[in-house]
This record gives C-alpha cells, structure tokens and sequence, in this order.
C-alpha cells in the first residue's frame, strides 16, 4: 500500500490538477472531490474484539488513506510552492467531518501488545493543531440527507463514542497510550444527517453543518457546528452560531423551468430501466477446479479471490464494534 507508484489520479491528471491549482490566480481553490483526502485514522477501532489493524484498515482503502505515498506528493507540492486557501468539498461518506490539512498529522509505528497483537501508535509531528501551523489545505466532508451512516450500523451510542475517540488519546488497556489518531480532524458527527452551507467571502470562508431528523416527518433542523477560516490562514476556528445570511439572495430557480414539460405514460407490466455498463459489477461465470470438481463460479471476472467481507462502517456478520478505552 506504501508503493510509491500507487495511484488514485493517474499520472496525467495529477499532472493537470496541480498544474490548475499551481496556476490558478483565484483567491480560493474550491475542489469537489467524492473521496475523503484528508488522513481518516480508524484503524484501532477493532481491537477490544481482537482483530487484527490489517483488517479493519482495509475497510478505508477506497479512500485516499489506500493511496498514501500519492497523497503525500499532492500536499507536498502544495507546500513547496505556497498554495493558499486550497479548500477540498467531499462527499460519499455520509458523515460530518472537517479537517485540516496536514504534512502530516501524525508519524504511525506500531507495537505488538499480547492478546491485542499488532497495534497501533500515533506520535506527533511538526503539525500543531492547537495553531494550524503545518496545516496547508481544509477539508470539509457532507453528511448524507438519508442515507445510512455509522449509527444505522453501529448504534447511536457506539457511533457517538467513535466520534469521540477518533480525536481522543487512547488507551485500550492501562499503560497503553496509542496516541490522538486524529489531531487534524476538528469536527466528526457519525449520526446526524443533513448538509453544510459554504459561505465564502473576500476575506474570509465559512462552513455551518446543519442536521434533522429522518424517521420522522419534520419541518425543523439544528446547527450542529459552524467552522471559519480567514484568507490565507488555514487554521480552523469554530463558530457557536451560524453566519449572518446574504444581504441579497438570488433568486432560485423556477420550480418548472420553461420551455420543458413532463410526460406520463402508463405501463403494465415490469419495466426495465437500463443503466450505463459498469465494469466493476459486471459478472460472467467461470469453470473453477476444486477438490470436489468443476463448477461455474460466479464471481466478478476481475478478481481471483473472494472478496473480503466489508466492514460496514464498524460492523461485520452481526458483530459491532466496541470503542476502546480512553486515555486518562
């Protein structure tokens, strides 16, 4: 996973996405990203259940975290050459998270501890999260409006003290200290659903989450956390209230845009609504030799081997995941 030639880009359009931000003469650089960045450090959270880093590690390997010597290249070049206000909008995770930036927040070793076997340790760097300093970009991650996140597999409390541990010192057993996972990640909120509002001004950017309820019918919602950066500045200050709205507001769009119609048809029967081809998912059988003999095996063309069982953000075959002792 080290591998240096490990992408997620490609060489060509890292290439063309640090030459944009290298050349770009905007104040802020907004990118709109689908997978987390910033460094997600969630890998303890199997010990008190004795499985092993590797395990639950694997399970946030689609995210930059399974590509790390390539994002170390992208933060270091943003470093050497003195990018400012490099703001990443993330989606795909379904969780409030904010982060800063680092380069980066923590050095990881490990040790091996008796039953709980290889673990985990986290020591500081450079970075400082009480001041940003080593900070050079943000990250703000989108809570989904419904779709399931670590609650609906773990339960509220659980997902409550994963948030709490994931930027906590840890210590899952006495004399233990695995360090802060997380010291660059200012906000989680693994349970709440809702959206952020973006607000950016000349001198300044502001991000307020906002959560309602979603097992019932609603009209209200809860600010649940506001973040602000100054120009230039890449250290996040939190906010109690949300900021003042716009003195003018855009008009929104027309509920029936013109010049457009809807069409309705009747149809009996099952319809069949077809969908762009997908590699990934595509399946053809295969004559596999077993020790009991041949049979046509289903799975993706792609791989050679069974796929691991996902982890459901904590949970897997009916077990949960039991957050570990803090330290302290």
């Amino acid at each position: 996973m080290q591998a240096a030639d490990r992408t997620l880009l490609g060489e060509e359009q890292r290439a063309w996405f640090l030459d944009q931000l290298a050349s770009s003469t905007a104040r802020y650089k907004l990118i709109g990203h689908q997978v987390i960045f910033s460094e997600f450090n969630m890998d303890w959270a199997g010990l008190q259940l004795q499985w092993p880093y590797e395990s639950v590690e694997s399970d946030f390997l689609d995210i930059w975290d399974g590509y790390p010597a390539a994002r170390q290249r992208i933060v270091d070049r943003i470093d050497s050459l003195g990018i400012h206000d490099v703001v990443i909008l993330t989606g795909d995770f379904h969780t409030a998270l904010a982060f800063e930036v680092a380069v980066p927040a923590n050095e990881l070793s490990f040790r091996t501890e008796g039953t709980l076997g290889r673990v985990p340790i986290y020591t500081p760097t450079a970075y400082d999260p009480e001041t940003g300093a080593g900070t050079v970009a943000l990250e703000f991650a989108i809570p989904s409006i419904s779709a399931a996140n670590f609650d609906e597999a773990t339960g509220r409390e659980v997902a409550q003290q994963l948030a709490e541990q994931l930027i906590t010192e840890l210590s899952p057993k006495p004399g233990l200290n695995l360090g802060v996972p997380n010291p660059h990640m200012k906000y989680a909120n693994l349970s709440d659903h809702g959206y952020y509002v973006l607000d950016v001004r000349p001198d300044s950017i502001t991000v307020d989450y906002f959560s309602s309820p979603i097992l019932e019918r609603s009209t209200t919602e809860t600010f649940a956390a506001g973040f602000r950066k100054a120009a230039v500045s890449n250290h996040l200050q939190t906010a109690d209230a949300p900021a003042a709205g716009k003195a003018r507001t855009d008009t929104p769009a027309p509920a029936g845009p013109p010049g457009l119609g809807t069409a309705t048809s009747t149809v009996s029967g099952p319809t069949v609504l077809p969908v762009a081809p997908n590699p990934y998912r595509q399946r053809q059988p295969r004559e596999v030799l077993t020790a009991g003999g041949r049979h046509d095996d289903h799975r993706s063309a792609r791989c050679d081997r069974p796929a691991a069982p996902r982890l459901p953000y904590g949970a897997a075959g009916g077990r949960t995941v039991h957050p570990v002792g803090r330290a302290g």
